[in-house]
């Protein structure tokens, strides 16, 4: 299996969709966002040489994975940026190493952006560590607990 990750310039109509609909069941509605927002958001992420970007993994062609650069994602820690966020592997390709090469992707694409570091939010505890991120402080994102990593380069 040949998983490819690259960088969304654009959407078709179909992907946008699936994106949008993975997002709202994950997070979106819980937040209190839109699934209109959500596609706006996304629509936003298209962009050349700056953050936002959505990088997305492939099989054949068919989007089976993505991730997110953003400038925000943990509203307590408004002081930290940017944000690897929204990393999603579809269910149907789980336990596939989609995410290895996902993560492995993350440092190339920061190098592409001239980024020094980047910070995410998580529950898991084991995984990111594989790819160089370090632990750093527990936080409270949405009322719950969260483990805070930064990966530098």
């Amino acid at each position: 299996m040949n998983v490819n990750v690259e960088k969304a310039m654009s959407f078709n109509g179909k992907d946008i969709v699936k994106l949008a609909n993975w997002m709202y069941e994950w997070w979106g509605e819980k937040e209190g966002y839109t699934l209109d927002e959500i596609v706006i958001r996304l629509q936003y992420s298209l962009c050349q040489d700056r953050i936002p970007q959505t990088f997305v993994a492939k099989i054949n062609r068919n989007i089976v994975g993505i991730y997110q650069f953003a400038m925000d994602d943990a509203p307590t820690r408004p002081d930290l940026y940017p944000w690897l966020c929204n990393l999603y592997v579809e269910e149907t390709y789980r336990g596939r190493g989609v995410s290895k090469v996902m993560l492995e992707s993350v440092k190339k694409n920061m190098k592409a952006l001239k980024i020094k570091r980047i910070y995410l939010y998580t529950e898991h505890t084991g995984l990111f560590e594989k790819y160089g991120f370090e632990y750093q402080e527990d936080i409270i994102v949405n009322g719950e607990s969260a483990r805070l990593y930064m990966l530098k380069i």
